[in-house]
């Protein structure tokens, strides 16, 4: 697993910050942009929170990792009871053992912003799971003129 820039516009920096772990995970290989991978067949996949350029249009042979992602998403949620993001949240022991109530008033800051996103996300509709794809389709359907 490689951890770099996604594309060659964006900047050369350390994105591990010490935890990369060779074999496992490390930077890609002559900085190059992980897109160049991915097209070049030496990655499988690219886990972004950003689409790279050209990734809307209807030939751009880039598209998410599960044909019907929606459906994946839709399974998960009914047996966990939530949609995963794409953030992590972590402590590092020694923190944890200084503050042991720490963990906890951390989840459950999480289950409150959770719980009023559900009462407010009518309004906050550009943060639905599923908008990624409504605008993909929306450009190859409805491309610009």
């Amino acid at each position: 697993m490689f951890a770099g820039r996604l594309t060659a516009d964006h900047p050369v920096v350390d994105r591990l910050a010490g935890f990369g772990r060779p074999g496992r995970i490390e930077p890609a290989p002559d900085e190059r942009p992980l897109i160049e991978l991915l097209k070049a067949g030496e990655l499988d996949a690219v886990f972004t929170p950003f689409m790279p350029e050209g990734f809307f249009l209807k030939d751009s042979g880039l598209r998410q990792l599960q044909e019907d992602f929606v459906s994946a998403e839709r399974d998960y949620f009914n047996r966990v009871g939530y949609v995963p993001g794409i953030h992590l949240l972590a402590l590092k022991p020694a923190l944890a053992a200084a503050h042991p109530w720490l963990p906890q008033a951390l989840s459950e800051v999480i289950d409150r912003a959770y719980q009023l996103w559900m009462r407010k996300r009518e309004k906050y509709a550009d943060t639905t799971p599923w908008l990624l794809d409504d605008l993909r389709r929306t450009a190859q359907e409805l491309p610009a003129d």
